[in-house]
């Protein structure tokens, strides 16, 4: 019988979920170890992540921000005292489980959770964290039980030397992260747009709607994420509003009712405006919307979102919101390696928008800078993704 590999996640904003994926494609070659996923159902981590990102962001923040302190996480892990006991008792069938040799844990606390299970199992499990995020906080990284702690994977370098420099945590046990989207983005990337519209055309609605000849602004980021942009996007048509009829607007809503409500305003505050509001997509049909977009402004930015656009060569993308905590991280790389420009204010916004779609050339230019910079960092994350799968299977 095969031993046991087991990634863990929980719900706490998307990214987790697909780095827990990301891990599994990356392990699916090996023949040595049986991969299985495990997503907690916690529910209360998310709706706080929820609260704090939408309702209270300069909290969510300093709070993040705070964390970053040793003293801080110490006292975090008093706060969270409930939420680990209930990790504790969903994992602890890990431990009595012979066959589970590994857990990759993508969520500081269900580390934490799984390295007190270890000690107080007396278990020869190897527990490895990942950290899905360009991140360089150390609240990623455990303040208790680090003796038991057998690997850490990380999207940043910096973080790992923080690591390293900060805690004395061994670089033998630490490896870069790679990231690995799922398999309907590659398959995407390598069918032409032509095919895409025909298959779009013979889709169900609002898919079957997308324009093959207008100007196609892809607004995206999280369906709650675009939500808090309308207020920008109703400015921005404003601007373009000479040549509206030009446009086409695609916003992934999902199933969040306060953004199709927003958007919905909007359409019917501009009669000659073409905005489709996208509910939740499969990511058969969402990788097509990316590879069709002529522009993509995002409202959040994360790894998974970003390799995904990456992958199927999607448009020049624009960041036109700053979110709290991570997403800061995560914006400084994206801009750091030209993957994204950043659009932040209302201004900036509406003049290189104009400015890319009145000027073909500039559009162009943009287009294959892009493009160049997604492969690169393709070819990066797909080598660090094979690193990452040895260094896990070794432990």
């Amino acid at each position: 019988m095969k031993r046991k590999i087991i990634v863990v996640a929980i719900k706490a904003g998307g990214g987790h979920i697909a780095a827990m994926n990301s891990i599994i494609s990356a392990l699916s070659t090996n023949n040595i170890f049986e991969v299985e996923s495990f997503i907690s159902t916690n529910t209360i981590l998310n709706k706080v992540h929820e609260f704090l990102n939408f309702k209270l962001p300069l909290l969510y923040d300093i709070s993040y921000n705070i964390a970053d302190l040793k003293a801080s996480r110490l006292s975090q892990d008093i706060l969270v005292q409930d939420v680990l006991i209930e990790f504790r008792e969903e994992f602890k069938q890990f431990f009595t489980d012979s066959s589970v040799a590994t857990i990759v844990s993508t969520h500081y606390l269900t580390t934490q959770a799984l390295l007190e299970l270890k000690e107080e199992y007396v278990s020869n499990i190897n527990i490895i964290a990942y950290v899905p995020d360009y991140d360089t906080s150390l609240i990623h990284f455990p303040v208790s039980s680090i003796k038991d702690l057998n690997g850490l994977i990380s999207q940043s370098y910096t973080f790992l030397n923080r690591v390293a420099s900060e805690t004395n945590f061994p670089w033998s046990k630490m490896q870069k992260g790679g990231f690995i989207v799922s398999n309907e983005f590659r398959d995407t990337s390598l069918v032409s747009k032509i095919s895409i519209y025909e298959d779009l055309d013979n889709s169900v609605s609002p898919l079957n709607s997308i324009s093959k000849s207008k100007l196609k602004i892809l607004v995206a980021g999280g369906s709650g994420w675009t939500g808090t942009i309308s207020n920008k996007i109703k400015k921005l048509i404003k601007a373009l509003e000479e040549n509206l009829g030009n446009f086409q607007f695609l916003v992934i809503s999902g199933s969040n009712e306060e953004s199709v409500k927003k958007y919905l305003t909007l359409k019917n505050k501009f009669h000659n405006l073409d905005i489709i509001i996208l509910p939740k997509l499969t990511h058969n049909d969402l990788s097509k919307v990316y590879k069709v977009a002529d522009l993509v402004l995002l409202a959040s930015i994360a790894p998974a979102s970003l390799y995904e656009l990456m992958t199927v060569d999607a448009a020049p993308i624009l960041l036109v919101k700053a979110n709290p905590g991570q997403e800061f991280y995560n914006k400084s790389f994206a801009v750091e390696q030209g993957l994204v420009e950043l659009c932040l204010e209302q201004d900036t916004l509406n003049r290189r928008v104009v400015e890319l779609f009145e000027n073909k050339e500039k559009l162009e230019k943009a287009r294959l800078m892009a493009r160049w910079n997604y492969r690169i960092q393709l070819e990066i994350a797909q080598y660090n993704a094979a690193k990452m799968a040895e260094f896990i299977i070794e432990r």
